[in-house]
């Protein structure tokens, strides 16, 4: 076997000192309509195609899209630029894991940034927009996962953020002959 992929779930342990980072003139947070989803899954689809294991996605995954059962639009953060979706955050809370686990824990996941938008802070202030809106739901904490070796700086932008390793994870193949 070897490594080919490794991933890491990232916790921030505090929702108290979030920063305020502002968005580039011209980009807005806008509340998620339901006329938006497709234009929102189809923008993450593509700010992916240039990541490890990218698959094309079918009607199917827009199905599971749309039934994934921690899915609530209030809590997403989508930047737009005029008509396009230039980035994004999907967070969500699982009430029955946090009942569970006695915690209080929103995730802040589905995080893309369209190509030609990187690098220019809008994931950092969307991450942070997600964050004050988890914390205003009650929620002390916030986790995603990430793929460590990501080409565009993922890994590092959340630690600079203030999440912190938890647990991490190894993918490995085995050649056949």
């Amino acid at each position: 076997y070897r490594a080919i992929q490794h991933g890491a779930g990232l916790v921030r342990r505090s929702l108290a000192d979030i920063p305020d980072l502002p968005l580039p003139d011209g980009i807005e947070i806008r509340p998620v309509e339901e006329t938006h989803l497709r234009t929102i899954w189809e923008a993450d689809i593509e700010a992916f195609r240039d990541h490890w294991g990218f698959v094309e996605p079918t009607e199917k995954d827009w199905r599971g899209y749309l039934e994934f059962p921690h899915r609530d639009e209030s809590l997403w953060k989508v930047a737009w630029a005029g008509d396009e979706v230039v980035g994004q955050v999907r967070s969500f809370i699982n009430h029955e894991e946090n009942e569970q686990l006695g915690q209080k824990r929103g995730w802040t996941e589905f995080i893309s940034t369209a190509r030609g938008w990187r690098g220019k802070g809008i994931a950092s202030a969307l991450i942070c927009a997600s964050l004050h809106e988890l914390r205003e739901r009650g929620m002390e904490q916030a986790h995603l996962g990430v793929h460590v070796e990501n080409p565009h700086g993922a890994y590092r932008l959340y630690q600079s953020l203030g999440f912190e390793v938890e647990d991490v994870g190894t993918t490995y193949e085995k050649p056949l002959d």
